[in-house]
């Protein structure tokens, strides 16, 4: 039996810190989520193979979760594209009194 909340844990600290130090760049709006879309959805995805749970797509070799997780990677890649042809990078802008 594996410890796989150990090692979703390990994977989700070493997400956000790459996500917070990624987060002081200008990047265009929407890229950040997405990146985090992409890794999160590899990351569970690689997870859940030792995790012990019935594998019913694909000829019985992925889980529910694989396929959210695939889902959800998808997702993050499209976001990502249209985050850098779309939008500029994002400014904060000043409050004026």
């Amino acid at each position: 039996m594996q410890p796989t909340p150990i090692y979703e844990l390990l994977f989700s600290i070493a997400l956000f810190w790459l996500l917070w130090s990624l987060g002081r760049k200008h990047k265009p709006v929407g890229w950040l989520l997405g990146l985090y879309l992409f890794l999160s959805g590899i990351g569970r995805f690689l997870v859940e193979f030792v995790r012990i749970n019935p594998r019913i797509y694909f000829h019985h070799t992925l889980s529910n979760a694989q396929v959210a997780a695939l889902a959800s990677a998808m997702v993050g890649l499209v976001l990502i594209g249209v985050a850098q042809t779309m939008s500029a990078p994002w400014t904060p802008r000043l409050l004026e009194d």
